[in-house]
């Protein structure tokens, strides 16, 4: 089993559920989220880019790295690394890259 910090423990429950306001309560209310090359800030765009990313994910790992969290994880045979960034227990930094598989 893989043990994450409970925010982003949460995160990941909420995401597979599509629940968007789970998902909202992770992040600080002006978080920043990377995905392909663009910038998404605070929670009403996050909650746009949740709503394009409907799909199941899979944790295949995760690690501690510089004072982030490094999670990877499938959706179908593509592997995407999520690298989390925390602040008074919320997220405040969320970097979506495509991964290769371990």
């Amino acid at each position: 089993m893989i043990s994450l910090n409970p925010t982003i423990a949460s995160y990941w429950h909420a995401f597979n559920r599509h629940d968007t306001e789970a998902l909202l309560s992770c992040f600080d209310p002006e978080a920043v989220l990377l995905y392909q090359n663009q910038i998404w800030v605070g929670c009403a765009d996050i909650q746009r880019w949740q709503h394009q990313h409907q799909q199941q994910l899979q944790l295949v790992g995760a690690a501690e790295q510089a004072g982030q969290t490094l999670v990877q994880a499938k959706a179908g045979q593509q592997v995407w690394c999520y690298m989390f960034a925390l602040q008074d227990g919320k997220i405040s930094r969320l970097i979506v890259e495509p991964g290769v598989a371990a």
